[in-house]
């Protein structure tokens, strides 16, 4: 299954690999190297495996050094550096130098991903490269392992030591000399072919050699793609942290506007100038992670420029950009200024997002790369753009776009479907003809994302037949038995050969119970992973959860959305759907949901899973354990009342733990929730409340419906009864919709013939009793499942949308209603007396696919004296029936372990811990001394 996972990365390609390795340690990788030259076998080198032009695929021996190489080996801050292994994440070392007051300067958008080896091998740079330059510029010295096994150390060399270097009879010797006389022969076609720009990372770089002072070989093995050897460590040179940033939002109603206008606004020196286009800022206000930030757009910019300036003092970053915005007030439309933090960190958040928010775009057609990388001087940016989205409009193709207009580098991405032969020969005819235009220019064909297989072809014509043969040479210097990372770079295959879909993409007939139908069928919603990798983040945001802690491709949304694709396209067995191998890659699934809210390409793998578990019931049968969790409403009928508090001790005895882990196989040290004394809807009886059809008396406004959901009902009826009270504080009449449960756990178990039955009777019945009041949930999950998940399920479109588009989260319907004026929460404690009131947040992963938990800390925000903040740790790992699994629990601890519990335990004693979600609560509850509260239950507790 490995080599399936491994065949693709971020680019259109897929290669099988021979074989996938994962070396735990620096000789291990050199014994594999040694086996692979004995077997003749190519090496790929590969890291977080987010190339967009196929360098981390290929038919060979893929060293995946990401898992287990990724130490900080040594650090020197007096002198300014640290050393690491090729596998260290990016976003990781930054992570760890930080409160050393350092970073790695080079910021692509995939740093929370991207491992030092791949940054290296790709000369990567990023966003503020305009003040810090490329990798090149920060790598002070690499270990490297040659295709043989032997190792170079490559470091900068005075003369003396370079002439001494020279002498020696050994293979570095022999390289050395080799390179000088490469540099010696080649000078006067280096110094006139190598295009003038500041982005530039094609062909090897023999650039940076060329009248070196010291000479270093390091800085050649930069952009050099794993072609001439592995880099097995690196010493990098360590940048001081701006201790303040501000940004400038500048508006503009064209691209070519926006683009006239940076020349100025470099010329003023900010440390970043990104552009984003209309296409991406339109999916950034449908998208759940974004659309948040797209507040703070003015109406609807056909282009936005995100300015950055950096400082050490606030008041000079103010000012600084306060300046930049003030020369672009005859330019731009709108330029709105942000000096907070978390506004800052929303923009940027956006601007990592505009990759994948880009192939978010409905329909067959996605943005793809193939023109993306090109630099071109600053002066001729906004012409040569022009030219090459008239060269698309002219083969009917449109295109988005995004990028680095501070150093001329703009990622256009024209639109094709690549399954149709007619897409695949428009997209040779466009480069062709945008190639001459980069030439006409000045520029450099790859900019930053290096050569691969989509550039590499052009690399003769690009830099001349006579430095494409000292490249060749170089490679030969090295690599004599052309195996490391072969096809990258130069001699490689045609752009169009070995593509991940083209036209004998053949996918199979699957019946599935979801209609996707925005998707546009089951293998479509799989083919929206674009592979960028996001899923594949450690110590930030939610998703992957199974990945954060194994580390394992297979884990990741990627490693799954590839595995399903690659089923529903035929290639993995017609029969696979219900396969053992597909069930592996989804067991570790917890349903989360964090890919829907964090993926730019918003891949629902929670939805995936159902559909995969529906068709693995079928052909293997439900197990009871299934049937049990599936059904969690139906059971807690009969434990509910006056029998609760038997049925819970009995439930937390050792013998009856261990019943329940022979017969359903439950961690026998996990407690199961306790059934409550009283259902909500008999205590909502018993307040003497209509229970009946709300009256149609046109006034909407003064009447809600509170979807009485599964644990609000059997489990925990105080959350609904606190829901009750502050709705009712706040003006309304509330009707509680006892209809039976939201299928959240059905769904979850794949048991979609029940969810779609039950759920087209709870949809009609919530369709007779609440049109036209909003529907208002407390529980997260139950939310999701009623807004995302049977909508698509039901036949009745219509009623799914009826219904579904009145559905609300209660903090979200109460904040909105609380900023319209349209209610009130009147606190008795006001004024400058209040005590702080800590409250600590930790979001549901669900309510990150809804939009994330904004709406939470803006209703707590409305609590006296109250100080919001979040946990911002990610899931709690015990997601609905997966943390009581006997096979899961460890796992389901180890999740809330790595950033949960830590951040829980830094909370003073008197802060109170709010968690909207049931299972979360249980969690925290279980695994600490603290009484998670939900939202309402605070806000009640303070009116």
């Amino acid at each position: 299954m490995d080599s399936f996972l491994y065949s693709s990365d971020a680019s259109m390609y897929q290669f099988l690999p021979e074989e996938i390795v994962f070396p735990t340690d620096r000789q291990e990788l050199l014994n594999v190297i040694c086996q692979t030259q004995k077997a003749s076998s190519p090496v790929i080198p590969r890291g977080g495996g987010t190339s967009l032009v196929g360098q981390s695929i290929g038919a060979g021996t893929v060293v995946d050094c990401s898992r287990y190489l990724n130490r900080v080996l040594e650090l020197n801050i007096d002198e300014g550096w640290v050393r690491v292994e090729s596998g260290i994440v990016c976003g990781e070392l930054n992570r760890y130098l930080k409160p050393y007051g350092y970073c790695f300067a080079p910021d692509p958008a995939t740093l929370n991903r991207a491992t030092i080896g791949g940054m290296i091998a790709n000369n990567a740079s990023g966003m503020r490269s305009v003040s810090y330059g490329m990798t090149i510029d920060h790598v002070m010295a690499l270990e490297v392992a040659l295709p043989t096994g032997e190792v170079l150390d490559l470091s900068p060399l005075d003369t003396a030591q370079l002439t001494l270097k020279c002498s020696q009879s050994d293979r570095g010797g022999q390289i050395y000399r080799g390179i000088i006389d490469i540099l010696r022969v080649h000078a006067t076609n280096i110094r006139e072919r190598y295009p003038k720009v500041l982005r530039r990372s094609g062909g090897y770089a023999l650039d940076a050699l060329l009248d070196a002072q010291p000479f270093n070989l390091a800085k050649l093995i930069s952009g050099s793609e794993g072609t001439l050897g592995f880099i097995l460590s690196a010493k990098l040179k360590l940048t001081p942290l701006s201790a303040c940033s501000a940004l400038c939002l500048a508006h503009f109603d064209s691209v070519d506007a926006a683009l006239r206008a940076v020349p100025l606004i470099v010329g003023m020196h900010p440390s970043a100038v990104e552009l984003l286009d209309g296409i991406v800022l339109r999916q950034a206000r449908k998208h759940p992670s974004t659309k948040e930030v797209c507040s703070l757009l003015h109406g609807n910019p056909e282009a936005v420029l995100v300015i950055e300036v950096q400082g050490e003092e606030q008041s000079g970053v103010a000012v600084h950009i306060g300046t930049i915005a003030g020369a672009l007030a005859d330019r731009s439309y709108a330029c709105p200024l942000m000096l907070a933090p978390p506004e800052i960190k929303a923009v940027w958040q956006m601007r990592s997002s505009a990759l994948g928010l880009m192939t978010t775009v409905d329909g067959p057609r996605k943005p793809v790369p193939y023109i993306e990388d090109a630099a071109v001087p600053l002066e001729h940016l906004a012409d040569y753009v022009a030219e090459v989205a008239a060269v698309c409009k002219k083969h009917h193709q449109p295109v988005a776009l995004f990028g680095h207009a501070s150093v001329g580098l703009l990622h256009i991405r024209p639109l094709h479907d690549l399954h149709r032969e007619e897409e695949i020969a428009s997209m040779k005819e466009i480069q062709e003809e945008v190639f001459q235009l980069v030439l006409k220019y000045g520029g450099s064909w790859s900019g930053e994302h290096g050569d691969g297989i989509v550039r590499g072809g052009f690399n003769r014509r690009f830099f001349g037949d006579e430095l494409y043969e000292a490249f060749r040479e170089v490679k030969r210097l090295f690599d004599p038995e052309w195996r490391m990372n072969p096809g990258k770079v130069i001699d490689t295959p045609p752009m169009e050969d070995n593509l991940r879909y083209g036209s004998k993409y053949m996918p199979i007939a699957v019946e599935t119970m979801f209609h996707y139908r925005k998707e546009g069928g089951m293998l479509a919603a799989a083919e929206q992973c674009t592979g960028v990798g996001e899923c594949r983040k450690t110590f930030s945001g939610v998703m992957c959860p199974s990945y954060m802690m194994t580390r394992d491709e297979m884990h990741s949304t990627r490693g799954r959305a590839n595995t399903l694709r690659l089923v529903l396209s035929g290639q993995l067995g017609i029969h696979k759907l219900a396969s053992e191998e597909l069930a592996m890659v989804m067991e570790l699934c917890l349903s989360c949901k964090g890919c829907k809210g964090e993926c730019p390409n918003s891949v629902d793998m929670a939805k995936l899973k159902s559909e995969v578990l529906h068709h693995i019931h079928k052909r293997n049968g439900v197990s009871l354990r299934t049937r049990v969790f599936g059904d969690v409403a139906r059971m807690s009928r009969f434990a509910i009342g006056a029998q609760a508090g038997m049925l819970n001790r009995v439930m937390g005895h050792s013998a009856v733990r261990t019943l329940g882990k022979n017969l359903l196989g439950l961690d026998a040290d996990r407690s199961l929730p306790a059934f409550a004394d009283a259902s909500l809807s008999s205590w909502y009886l018993k307040r003497d409340r209509e229970t009946g059809m709300p009256e149609q008396d046109g006034k909407e406004g003064t009447a809600v419906v509170l979807f009485n959901d599964t644990y609000t009902e059997y489990f925990q009826p105080e959350v609904g009864r606190a829901a009750i009270m502050v709705l009712e504080h706040a003006g309304y009449r509330v009707f509680l919709a006892t209809f039976g449960d939201s299928q959240r756990t059905a769904i979850s178990q794949g048991l979609l013939d029940k969810a779609k039955k039950d759920g087209t009777r709870l949809f009609q019945q919530l369709d007779r009793f609440a049109s036209p009041f909003p529907i208002i949930v407390c529980e997260p999950s139950c939310a999701s499942a009623l807004k995302d998940d049977l909508p698509d399920l039901l036949d009745d479109a219509e009623l799914a949308n009826r219904v579904a588009g009145r559905v609300v989260t209660i903090d979200q319907f109460l904040e909105e209603q609380l900023v319209a004026g349209s209610c009130r929460l009147v606190f008795p404690e006001e004024g400058d007396d209040v005590p702080v009131r800590r409250i600590l947040v930790h979001t549901h992963c669900h309510q990150h696919s809804l939009g994330g938990g904004a709406w939470t800390h803006r209703l707590l925000a409305r609590i006296p004296g109250s100080i919001v903040e979040d946990t911002e740790a990610g899931c709690c790992g015990m997601a609905g029936s997966f943390g009581y699994e006997a096979e899961h629990a460890q796992l389901s601890r180890e999740i809330a372990a790595q950033r949960l519990l830590p951040r829980l335990a830094e909370a003073g004693e008197d802060t109170v811990v709010v968690a909207n979600g049931f299972s979360c609560r249980h969690q925290i509850g279980e695994l600490t001394d603290r009484k998670p509260v939900h939202a309402v239950e605070l806000i009640r507790d303070c009116l």
